[in-house]
């Protein structure tokens, strides 16, 4: 069976340590995911915002605010949770799943059943193809942060898309969107960013009836013969 909430919640957190890390161990600092990332973009133009200089604020929200300690170090959440809406965290939410076309027989067989030699049983199992949309829903009271951390998730995620695939998320696309909600749910000083995952995956799972495994095949009645068949013929054309 496959959850795909763990495998998003494992691949993004990956991330986050890999970013800390790399810069942490690093004696070159310009020769980082950070650096290469935050410097200069495609065009050779530096990125900075007013006075939001992304490769100094990536810094500070990835390396040092990821200190055990640091209330705003990024957290990951299952689902939303509003008591850290305020602080840079990630939720992951589920907006729409949706079964895809099933194989003959609810999927049965897809995958080599189960056996037990010790009771002769069996244990057949069904698969199921499912297309989904996630949410990761990135929250802060700073809008530039939640920009900050949308375009890191959106470009490591897609650079690590082979952890997905490995662990039987297929096509995997990203989308993205800016989020309101009402005043009387959310401040409204709390700024939404949403990226979204759409793929699909394959799940198997195991009946819940063990059947007796066949061991052997007893033939009841005789084989048909061609005189026999002479025979049925003859009879019919008798008035």
């Amino acid at each position: 069976m496959i959850i795909p909430e763990i495998i998003i919640y494992h691949n993004i957190n990956s991330i986050l340590e890999l970013i800390k890390n790399d810069y942490t161990a690093a004696t070159d600092k310009t020769n980082t995911i950070i650096s290469r990332m935050f410097t200069i973009d495609d065009y050779g133009m530096k990125l900075k915002y007013n006075r939001f200089n992304y490769k100094e604020q990536a810094i500070k929200l990835f390396v040092t605010n990821q200190g055990v300690n640091s209330s705003r170090r990024i957290e990951v959440s299952m689902g939303y949770n509003v008591q850290r809406s305020g602080l840079p965290t990630i939720h992951i939410t589920l907006p729409d799943e949706q079964a895809d076309s099933v194989g003959i027989g609810m999927g049965e067989g897809y995958q080599d059943s189960k056996i037990n030699e010790d009771d002769n049983s069996v244990i057949s199992n069904f698969t199921a193809v499912y297309r989904c949309n996630y949410n990761c829903i990135i929250t802060s009271d700073n809008s530039s942060e939640a920009v900050l951390i949308y375009h890191t998730l959106k470009n490591l995620l897609f650079s690590i898309f082979p952890a997905f695939e490995l662990r039987g998320l297929r096509d995997i696309k990203f989308s993205g969107q800016d989020l309101n909600f009402q005043n009387d749910m959310i401040p409204a000083e709390i700024f939404h960013r949403n990226l979204g995952i759409s793929f699909f995956y394959e799940t198997t799972v195991d009946s819940i009836q063990i059947n007796e495994m066949v061991s052997k095949i007893v033939p009841d009645g005789y084989p048909i013969s061609l005189n026999d068949e002479e025979t049925e013929e003859e009879e019919e054309e008798q008035p």
